[in-house]
């Protein structure tokens, strides 16, 4: 009872903040920047500290959550004094880098992909993520234009799939590493290709995609064709041994590697090195990838 007395009393001072410019401003700069999607009304909130994570891991500067000094400097909101040094912060454009930079609306994307196919909403299967009052956590940040003819070509959504990727079989232990290891370095290839089913044969028929819930395996398809598009010149190199995790009792492996990457599009270019995780249903005849997050490694 005194914990929820606590809760309550928290929440009502965080509701009845005083409206502050440094936070209107903080917040119109991470708007403007296609990361925050919430009210511009100058008060702290949990959306506000996420999307300034999300900004500080981006710049590579300590993800706070925070209005830091350097964050607010690498924002344009605090000027540098003549002797002061500039943030350490990376060097990127504005544009989202990384997959996980952005948030999928997932609802915005269904609608997307019933416009584009024809398909019946409830034949794409999401589960999306959920806060504490059972209500959808994302906000959209996927804004681009249904795909057009000018879009690099694919084979149309929804397509039957074929059974070409790596396979790995739990049937024989003593290979497994090998095989975990050359599903892994084929997958790497697989995503720096411009060739959009390489990387989607990889993928089970739904993901938990970079955080935004487990999504249709179309609707994968539908955000891997703006990235493309976004950075059409990608190269990725494994730079760390894999390290995997047989869970038997669910049939899945999860592989952890390192990748050092270089992106090259209209509006610039970006490198570094990011940490990943895959998680491959193994437990069936034709294992694919359930599960893929990834983080910036600050070098």
């Amino acid at each position: 009872m005194k914990r929820l007395s606590v809760f309550l009393c928290l929440l009502l001072l965080l509701v009845t903040a005083p409206a502050d410019e440094e936070t209107r401003a903080t917040q119109e700069e991470l708007r403007r920047r296609n990361i925050y999607f919430g009210d511009i009304d100058g008060r702290p909130s949990h959306e506000l500290s996420e999307a300034m994570k999300r900004y500080q891991r981006k710049k590579g500067l300590t993800d706070s959550g925070q209005a830091d000094r350097d964050t607010l400097r690498s924002l344009g909101l605090a000027s540098r004094a003549p002797d002061e040094p500039p943030p350490k912060e990376l060097n990127w454009p504005d544009e989202p880098v990384l997959k996980s930079d952005e948030r999928l609306d997932v609802q915005e994307a269904v609608a997307e992909l019933v416009a584009e196919t024809g398909v019946a909403p409830e034949s794409i299967q999401i589960e999306p993520v959920k806060g504490s009052g059972g209500q959808s956590t994302r906000k959209n940040t996927l804004r681009s234009k249904p795909t057009s003819a000018s879009q690099p070509a694919s084979t149309p959504l929804g397509r039957s799939r074929s059974v070409s990727a790596p396979r790995l079989s739990l049937a024989n232990p003593d290979e497994l590493p090998a095989q975990i290891h050359t599903f892994v370095k084929d997958y790497v290839k697989a995503i720096g290709r411009n060739h959009l089913e390489d990387e989607l044969e990889f993928y089970a028929d739904s993901v938990d995609y970079f955080g935004s819930g487990r999504v249709d395996r179309r609707i994968v398809e539908q955000t891997l064709r703006k990235y493309y598009l976004h950075w059409p010149h990608r190269s990725y190199k494994l730079v760390k041994p894999v390290a995997w995790q047989l869970q038997q009792n669910r049939g899945e492996i999860v592989a952890t590697f390192r990748v050092n990457f270089s992106l090259r599009g209209s509006k610039g270019k970006a490198k570094g090195q990011t940490e990943n995780r895959i998680v491959i249903n193994a437990a069936t005849a034709d294992p694919r990838i359930v599960s893929v997050s990834e983080r910036r490694v600050r070098q």
